[in-house]
């Protein structure tokens, strides 16, 4: 190339020349006439790749260094914000100066008509993008997401402000909202905090520029400096800006926002700078708004309200920073398609924030319903649901299952999370996994099955109750057969993958909240037995023969588990109503003359001992003159029952006592062993006084005593030897006198009655019409563990036969000839395998049997 060719040339591009950019434009005198010449020669694939060099090295030594020098030295949010707004208002001017150049270039290259794919640009305008984008992506500065943040974030506080929004007005929608977008700038101000994290407060600071007037104050507000030294609390402050209206900024910072997202879009760099910032702004954004909206709060839905939020104010937001893109139908779509990823993200947001409160949720049903249907909304919308069980089920297995909760408690729970999970999972699948750990437990727990029991019978507000007396009538057994409506076969769905294959959908939607508490134990005699003991404690604590109420819940539980398991229970409310009628008949028949025989009315409750549960074996050494009053009420009976007798338990039952002292009277109803105790500190009976005395098992006795100076004081040694008591027991019982003021421990294990109230104050004759119960509140009846091994009992006697017989057996052997032979008849006791071994094995540390090589056999004598 000549040198008059070169100078042509450089006339054509002065920038060629050293002469800088800037200076281009198709108007120049001979550009044309250079034209011709570079066509010529053949110049003009040789010209624009020196072009596109001296471009490039323009962008990379220059511009793109003046362009992230901005993004340096960061001091605050407002900092933040004027440096991306010089940042990109340089940058747009220094590259415009390069726009003629590519310009000159097309036109160049449509003269010559050359076609040519530069960077993968068909168009010079597009190589100049790519250029642009890349050189200032390989100076990535390193505080640049920082700055970014603070414009975008500044920006985004204006546009919520419902007060002004850029000169603009809101959707109607929106305006709505004003009170909810009145604290956004507190929001976003912890949305910083999560984004930028390594970055403290910084200090005020002023600076020159439309929003010079502005500081930012250690609480990230946006103040005025006059406002920040003297700030009256009765001014009203702009909620965008937080300057006073008068001063308010939110114009010129709306505007500036625009022009600086139109320059962005003209260089098409938008999303390469800001994409990233701005989708991390707007999910934090999210997140923050649903921990607001549903923290703790479950009595609402928001669902709608979340979702109609993204569309007005984020989507809003969103719409006016790609307002300037020259093809709107493209970014249209572009909003639309990611509004659909910005729903997703909203949807599990809210799902795992209601995740994470879910146990308060279970708690406070059904109250907290709406966030349940909320839930059950998203759950079908995300891919949680494994999350779900996995954290529902850790959650219920660190707050509920340990021995800090109480089993009432544990109950209460898993009644509440059977309900929650059948209206989040209809399918019954995450409830049948979400509570498998809490059956386990309450299987393990001793007092489960009557805890269950006490709160079905229960008169006072409990769930179990209530679900008792519905009446819905459901399938106790979880494993018996159940068809399937075919009806409905239309609207059939196939279980959900982590669906148990061996349970079938009917099974799990049938089942009621007290058929699955019974199927704990596999089964319901376990329920039924527990019942029978409590009816029994029930009935025997109980003043009067009143028995409506017990016979109610006795109808209802025959729905729920057949009459012919609660048979016995039937035979035990008879045997109350039988006494009754018993005790009137002998009472008002002359033939039998017990008023007349009797010092004192005694009346009796005569059970079938075949039909009610183990009583507890305990002794007590009855005053002769009540076993007097027995044996004559025995013999009345058997006069009226012929071939019947009564065996009297005289540590059950209750006695009325009129205690008379020196200055005060004092009647109690209590048991009888606190009767003997008390009959033993009287001393010597005064002549005249009648001593009216009963001790059946439901005992009413009037006693009179007269303190005398004879026998005032006992030991504990001598007292419990006299009534056939353990001492630790009697020490138990009195502490109960002792409470009353009647007895006092003068020295160790001494007790002397006491007379005279302290003081010497005489007080009125007082009844007390109560009954004693002890601190622990015993039951009468023996524990389910002790008629259990009662119960196994029984089949000792056959499995010594047995291996007399055979010599030797294996478990399932053993176990299978006692179904046959000793499981039969209407007393029958079944037992399980497991519960078998342990027997047998009991049996072998007891050494009355060996075992060796899985072989059972008799030890030799």
């Amino acid at each position: 190339m000549t040198n008059l060719i070169w100078s042509k040339v450089c006339f054509t591009f002065p920038f060629l020349d050293g002469k800088g950019f800037g200076t281009e434009t198709m108007e120049d005198e001979g550009g044309y006439e250079g034209f011709d010449l570079i066509k010529q020669e053949n110049l003009c694939a040789f010209i624009e790749e020196l072009a596109i060099n001296l471009i490039e090295n323009e962008m990379r030594e220059k511009i793109a260094p003046e362009f992230w020098k901005n993004f340096n030295n960061r001091e605050n949010e407002v900092d933040g914000f004027n440096k991306f707004k010089t940042a990109v208002r340089d940058l747009y001017n220094s590259v415009t100066l390069l726009l003629p150049v590519f310009r000159k270039l097309e036109r160049l290259r449509d003269y010559c008509g050359v076609c040519k794919v530069t960077y993968g640009e068909e168009t010079l305008y597009g190589t100049f993008k790519v250029i642009v984008g890349a050189t200032l992506h390989s100076q990535l500065s390193l505080g640049h997401k920082v700055v970014t943040e603070d414009f975008y974030r500044i920006a985004f506080k204006v546009f919520c402000n419902p007060e002004k929004s850029g000169g603009e007005t809101l959707p109607q929608s929106m305006a709505c909202q004003s009170s909810e977008l009145r604290v956004l700038g507190l929001i976003l101000d912890m949305a910083e905090k999560f984004i930028i994290g390594s970055h403290p407060p910084p200090h005020p600071h002023i600076y020159s520029s439309p929003m010079a007037s502005l500081v930012l104050t250690d609480s990230s507000q946006l103040t005025s400096d006059s406002q920040h030294l003297d700030q009256d609390e009765d001014e009203v402050q702009c909620g965008g800006c937080s300057q006073e209206l008068e001063q308010c900024h939110c114009d010129e910072i709306m505007a500036t926002f625009n022009e600086t997202n139109r320059k962005l879009i003209e260089l098409d760099i938008l999303e390469k700078l800001a994409g990233d910032v701005i989708t991390a702004l707007i999910h934090v954004r999210i997140e923050n708004r649903v921990q607001e909206m549903c923290n703790a709060s479950f009595s609402c839905s928001y669902i709608s309200s979340l979702e109609n939020w993204l569309d007005t104010v984020v989507l809003g937001w969103l719409s006016k920073v790609y307002m300037y893109s020259p093809v709107q139908d493209i970014t249209h779509q572009a909003i639309n398609k990611f509004k659909q990823k910005l729903l997703h993200h909203l949807y599990e947001t809210y799902t795992c924030t209601r995740i994470d409160q879910m146990f308060n949720i279970i708690i406070e049903y059904p109250d907290s319903q709406p966030a349940v249907e909320d839930l059950r909304v998203c759950v079908q919308k995300t891919d949680l649901r494994g999350y779900l069980t996995r954290k529902l089920e850790q959650t219920l297995v660190t707050k509920l299952l340990h021995q800090g909760v109480n089993t009432p408690d544990v109950l209460t729970a898993y009644v509440a999370a059977v309900k929650t999970l059948r209206q989040l999972d209809p399918t019954g699948v995450l409830l049948d996994t979400v509570t498998q750990p809490v059956r386990k437990y309450l299987r393990n727990r001793h007092d489960t099955v009557r805890c269950v029991v006490t709160a079905l019978t229960d008169e006072g507000p409990s769930e179990l109750a209530d679900e008792l007396v519905r009446c819905q009538v459901q399938n106790v057994d979880e494993n018996s057969p159940l068809e399937d409506n075919i009806d409905n076969w239309e609207s059939w769905e196939p279980d959900p993958m982590d669906a148990d294959p061996s349970k079938t959908a009917k099974s799990r939607q049938s089942s009621d909240i007290i058929s699955m508490l019974a199927n704990v134990y596999g089964s319901k005699e376990t329920f039924v037995t527990e019942y029978r003991t409590l009816l029994a404690d029930r009935l025997l604590s109980s003043i009067s023969y009143n028995t409506e109420k017990e016979l109610r819940y006795l109808e209802l539980l025959k729905l729920r588990f057949g009459e012919g398991h609660l048979h016995y229970c039937e035979v035990m409310l008879k045997d109350i109503y039988d006494s009754k009628r018993i005790n009137g008949h002998l009472t008002s028949d002359l033939n039998f003359d017990l008023i007349r025989k009797q010092e004192f009315p005694t009346t009796a409750l005569i059970l079938s001992a075949q039909f009610w549960p183990a009583f507890k074996e305990e002794t007590l050494e009855l005053p002769q003159i009540v076993k007097d009053h027995f044996q004559i009420y025995t013999e009345a009976f058997e006069m009226l029952k012929g071939n019947r007798t009564l065996n009297w338990k005289p540590h059950l039952g209750f006695v009325t006592i009129d205690i008379e002292l020196k200055d005060r009277k004092i009647s109690l109803s209590v048991s009888p062993i606190h009767a003997t105790i008390i009959w033993h500190f009287q001393g010597v009976q005064r002549p005249g006084k009648q001593l009216k005395k009963a001790f059946p098992m439901r005992i009413v006795v009037y006693v009179s005593l007269v303190a005398c100076q004879e026998r005032l004081e006992w030991t504990i040694e001598d007292l419990s030897h006299q009534m056939q008591v353990p001492a630790t027991v009697l020490r138990r019982k009195i502490a109960f006198w002792q409470s009353q003021g009647l007895l006092r421990e003068v020295s160790t294990d001494m007790f002397v009655l006491v007379e005279d109230t302290p003081g010497g104050r005489c007080k009125d004759s007082m009844t007390v019409d109560m009954s004693c119960e002890d601190e622990e509140s015993d039951s009468p009846m023996a524990s389910a563990h002790d008629q259990r091994e009662e119960e196994l009992q029984v089949f000792w006697s056959y499995i010594v036969g047995m291996l007399t017989n055979l010599d030797s057996m294996p478990l399932d052997r053993i176990h299978q000839m006692l179904k046959m032979f000793a499981s039969q008849g209407p007393m029958s006791v079944e037992c399980n395998v497991q519960e078998l071994r342990h027997f047998l094995d009991r049996k072998v540390r007891e050494h009355k049997l060996l075992f060796s090589g899985g072989l059972y056999r008799l030890p030799k004598t």
